[in-house]
C-alpha cells in the first residue's frame, strides 16, 4: 500500500542569519580549525531551525544561566521557512529532493536539507546527514553526518 507523504510548511520563522559561507581563508590547511568552529556552528544553527527554537530569534534574551546559546557572529534579521516529511521515505525519495531543490533554486540562494532516520535501540540512537549549500556557491556544499551508536 502507498501512502502520499504530505510536506509541513512552518509559517515564516524569524532569526538572526549568520554568515553562511565561510571565508576563503577558512578552508586552507592552516585554517582547519577556523573551519571546524564555523562548521560546528554552523550545523547547531541549523538543528535549531529545524527545532524552531527561541534561541535562534533576534530578540531573545533568555538568562545566560538557563542557555549560554548565541548565534554566530556577523549576522542578521531574516525571516526562513521549514518544509519537512514525515515518513517511511526510500533513500531515493530524500536523493530525487535534493537534486530537485538542487536544480529548482537559484545558485544565488542558500538552502539546507536533513535527513534522520527512526530511532533505533532502547536508547533511541537514530542517524542523521544534513547538507548546506551556502549562498552564491557554484557547487560548494557543506555536509555533516552524524551516526548514532550501534
Amino acid at each position: 500500500m502507498n501512502r502520499t507523504a504530505t510536506p509541513e510548511v512552518s509559517s515564516p520563522i524569524e532569526t538572526s542569519l549568520p554568515v553562511l559561507k565561510p571565508a576563503v581563508e577558512a578552508l586552507v590547511p592552516t585554517g582547519r580549525e577556523d573551519f571546524e568552529s564555523l562548521s560546528t556552528e554552523l550545523y547547531e544553527w541549523l538543528s535549531l531551525i529545524r527545532l524552531e527554537s527561541p534561541r535562534i530569534s533576534p530578540g531573545d534574551d533568555i538568562d545566560p544561566f538557563l542557555s549560554r546559546y548565541k548565534v554566530p557572529s556577523s549576522h542578521r534579521p531574516a525571516f526562513v521557512r521549514k518544509v519537512s516529511w514525515t515518513g517511511f521515505l526510500a533513500p531515493t525519495w530524500s536523493q530525487k529532493l535534493l537534486i530537485d531543490v538542487v536544480t529548482a533554486l537559484p545558485s544565488r540562494t542558500w538552502f539546507s536539507l536533513s535527513t534522520t532516520t527512526f530511532p533505533k535501540g532502547v536508547a533511541g540512537e537514530n542517524s542523521e546527514c544534513s547538507m548546506l549549500r551556502p549562498p552564491d556557491s557554484n557547487g560548494e556544499y557543506l555536509m555533516w553526518e552524524v551516526k548514532g551508536s550501534e
